[in-house]
């Protein structure tokens, strides 16, 4: 932009408006006629990287959410089905297999094409999958917890969420999710 000053024309550039960064991070936006002060961003400087002690709760929280996760894609809020399914493959099992199973017995075994003692058993095995994963759940996000907290340096940390992670995925190929 042309401007008259002291007797004479000069150009100046005109970058009012423009949003600058100071070094310090400090948003400015220039108001005046003229190039930016020297040494300014034109850009909003990064946020710090979080700290260990933040990154171990994202960690701990992750923990929570991952094992979440898997109740909702193996049982969803079907749990009360599913704790009268198993019920009532138990008493057909220990019935010996004989009498008429029950409709949640039954019926499985009809959509599935199998017998109704294989239809018991599928889902006796599948219930104690189920459980046997919960606890190894519950008792390897202890052991994870506890690593996750004693980290003190990022490597730390990232192995002992690197291991959750493959524990979990391990987990969900276990129950076939």
């Amino acid at each position: 932009m042309a401007r008259y000053q002291a007797g004479a024309w000069e150009l100046v550039d005109d970058l009012r408006g423009t949003k600058y960064w100071t070094a310090d991070g400090v948003e400015h936006t220039q108001d005046a006629l003229g190039a930016l002060p020297v040494g300014v961003a034109l850009e909003a400087p990064l946020p710090p990287p979080p700290s260990i002690e933040q990154q171990i709760a994202s960690a701990l929280a992750d923990t929570y959410a991952d094992v979440d996760a898997i109740y909702a894609a193996a049982i969803g809020s079907r749990a009360p089905e599913y704790e009268q399914t198993e019920q009532a493959a138990l008493a057909f099992q220990a019935a010996g297999y004989t009498g008429t199973a029950s409709p949640y017995v039954a019926d499985y075994a009809a959509t599935a094409g199998i017998t109704d003692q294989q239809s018991a058993d599928l889902i006796i095995a599948r219930a104690n999958g189920l459980r046997a994963a919960v606890l190894a759940m519950r008792s390897t996000r202890f052991t994870a917890q506890s690593a996750m907290r004693a980290a003190t340096t990022q490597a730390e940390l990232d192995a002992a969420v690197a291991a959750w992670r493959a524990f979990i995925a391990q987990v969900r190929t276990s129950l076939g999710l």
